[in-house]
């Protein structure tokens, strides 16, 4: 999801007294937007006083920005610019969005990162204030078609191939039909050579048992739930997982020709439907968008370990076909604000850690399981699937409760929907 302006970081640098009298200007344009920024120069005689100098090689500056910024603007040639970032780019996902600005303000080129970074939307904004003209060269937007990246970006999906992002786009630019496979509903202007299905619910219950008989590494996992009553309860109508793939009818609007299936779009917290033949046929190709929408909760023993924490939870997921992706946030009990080895499996995948006291989490009243000992040593006879699907009514159990080895998950998905704009 795209922060908000005043938690963006930009660094602008100029080579030239003409450059940085721009940058300046742009400086006042970017406060008027609450960015957070800083001003530089590669050249020493510049002394102005708000602009620092680099006190380093071009290169140096660049490295360290590039992991630390979120927009570097360059006012000056593209080829310094492009010889500057070229060692550092690695992923569109994560590269800082870059913009080069010749020093008489005449063109602003988004260089880098022009939809998830926001390149190209900060370069007409400046363009606009400068009266000066913006160089968008990206296809979609010359086109008029709409760009992958940017609605993952807009919806907070998660690009699962980017290989695969190229390919969809440039059919998309061709107007060649795309299929979209969703769980959640879809709204906005869909464009007319995408025909949409959305994957039915699978009416089983929610998953549950699924570490029984399952040995992984030295330790047997076996679900807590196997010796209460909540095996018995009825969740047909709150599961959100689907994974009826190969039982679904791909007759889509018409589109019903199976060859027509060159270009697929799967936007699923799942993993499931990797395992159906129509999306592993080698003519075709299949981009998995995976929405942020799972909360995992999770409970553990004093002083279970990072490796150990993260070794169940990603195996317990792995085998719900839950993707890593899917995860927004990891959820507990307020007495485990220490728990060294919670914060470490949450600040590895970048994930926040919700922490919920024992009366907040004994609100949520759904049908879940219950621990007589873990009720008399946390005041709450359920952790991990309480704290996921807190607050009450905003999400619907995924995971069942999965125990072992001293540590317990479950998941829970938050009402979600896609929105092409």
């Amino acid at each position: 999801m795209e922060k908000s302006y005043k938690d963006l970081k930009v660094s602008i640098i100029s080579f030239t007294k003409y450059g940085a009298a721009l940058s300046l200007e742009l400086r006042n344009i970017l406060v008027e937007h609450g960015c957070n920024i800083t001003v530089y120069t590669a050249k020493s005689s510049i002394q102005y006083k708000d602009i620092k100098n680099i006190n380093c090689t071009l290169r140096e500056w660049t490295g360290l920005h590039f992991k630390t910024d979120d927009i570097i603007i360059f006012t000056g040639a593209c080829g310094i610019a492009v010889r500057s970032i070229a060692p550092f780019i690695k992923d569109k996902r994560s590269d800082p969005a870059v913009i080069v600005i010749d020093d008489m303000g005449i063109n602003v080129i988004p260089l880098l990162s022009g939809h998830i970074g926001g390149a190209n939307k900060w370069a007409r904004l400046i363009a606009l204030k400068l009266n000066a003209n913006p160089v968008i060269t990206t296809s979609s937007d010359i086109h008029n078609k709409i760009a992958i990246d940017l609605l993952a970006e807009n919806n907070n999906l998660y690009i699962g191939n980017m290989e695969a992002a190229r390919k969809i786009q440039a059919a998309v630019i061709e107007g060649l039909p795309v299929a979209v496979f969703c769980n959640a509903g879809i709204k906005g202007n869909i464009p007319d050579n995408f025909y949409i299905k959305k994957i039915p619910v699978n009416n089983n219950n929610i998953i549950k048992n699924i570490y029984n008989n399952i040995n992984c590494g030295n330790t047997s996992y076996n679900n807590i739930n196997s010796n209460n009553n909540c095996n018995n309860t009825n969740h047909s109508n709150t599961s959100y997982r689907s994974n009826n793939f190969n039982n679904t009818n791909y007759n889509v609007n018409g589109y019903n020709n199976y060859s027509c299936y060159n270009y697929n779009i799967v936007i699923s917290p799942f993993n499931s439907f990797k395992n159906s033949g129509v999306f592993n046929d080698e003519r075709s190709i299949t981009l998995h968008l995976i929405p942020k929408v799972i909360t995992v909760g999770v409970g553990c023993r004093r002083s279970k370990t990072y490796s150990e924490i993260n070794s169940f939870a990603s195996k317990v997921l792995e085998a719900a076909d839950i993707s890593l992706h899917a995860v927004s946030e990891i959820a507990t009990i307020d007495i485990k604000k220490d728990e060294a080895g919670i914060l470490e499996f949450a600040d590895r995948n970048k994930w926040p850690v919700l922490f919920y006291n024992a009366t907040q989490l004994e609100s949520v009243t759904e049908d879940i399981s219950f621990s007589g000992f873990v009720k008399e040593v946390t005041g709450t006879g359920n952790v991990c699937e309480r704290a996921a699907l807190f607050p009450q009514g905003e999400k619907k159990l995924v995971l069942e409760k999965q125990a072992g080895n001293g540590i317990t998950v479950a998941a829970a998905i938050k009402k979600w929907s896609v929105d092409f704009g």
